[in-house]
């Protein structure tokens, strides 16, 4: 039995992603900080460092919720925290109040099953993520970034053609910086030059609009820049 989370929504990750679960030791799902980097990392600051886990055993994929502020639900009811429970085919789990949501799948059924979408990568109109490889695909042009660069241009992205303010972008980019008063610590000097960077590896088919001390505006040019 191979078993794979699929996910249905969470930042920095598209519609449809896959990720596989390793047998061999547990899969712990949280959020990402300077010290930890869980196996599948989300970037809501409500989301626990270590939310909860997937381990394998007994031939059987097992879910535990890793004491999480706000949280796991499968199929809508609340874990237990400390309580493994088992994980059947197309459970959903969701994870503080559906900041992040998943659904598990293992290649022990029939392949004919007919799965929807959730299955099938989500391909934009005009780019591709892989949030994997942090990789995106834009026509045939294909740009590997960093972490915080994957994690700016995916959020860019999602709001293509619409106003992003500076504040919302470190929030999402940084979400181990998040402050309980909401305080967001992250300089000016650190968000311009991550702008910078990603701004000089996009090529010729994406322009980042600096609105002066309030934020970004993304914009695709269907025939590139001159």
């Amino acid at each position: 039995m191979n078993g794979m989370l699929i996910i249905r929504n969470g930042a920095p990750f598209y519609e449809g992603a896959s990720v596989p679960i390793p047998k061999d030791k547990a899969c712990i799902i949280g959020r990402s900080s300077e010290e930890w980097e869980p196996y599948l990392a989300f970037q809501s600051a409500y989301i626990s460092r270590k939310h909860f886990e997937v381990t394998y055993e007994s031939n059987a994929f097992f879910i535990t919720d890793l004491f999480s502020k706000h949280g796991t639900k499968v199929n809508g009811e609340e874990l237990q925290p400390g309580t493994p429970r088992l994980l059947k085919e197309q459970d959903v789990i969701t994870l503080a109040n559906e900041e992040a949501a998943l659904v598990f799948r293992n290649d022990d059924m029939d392949a004919t099953l007919d799965l929807g979408p959730l299955l099938k990568q989500i391909n934009k109109p005009f780019y591709t993520l892989d949030p994997i490889l942090q990789k995106v695909k834009i026509k045939e042009e294909t740009y590997i970034l960093s972490d915080k660069e994957y994690a700016c241009l995916a959020y860019l992205l999602e709001y293509n053609n619409q106003f992003v303010s500076k504040e919302a972008l470190k929030k999402s980019v940084w979400p181990e910086r998040v402050e309980s008063n909401g305080e967001i610590l992250v300089a000016a000097e650190e968000l311009n030059a991550l702008i910078y960077r990603v701004r000089k590896k996009i090529g010729t088919y994406l322009e980042i609009e600096v609105i002066r001390g309030k934020g970004y505006w993304l914009h695709f040019n269907e025939n590139g820049r001159e």
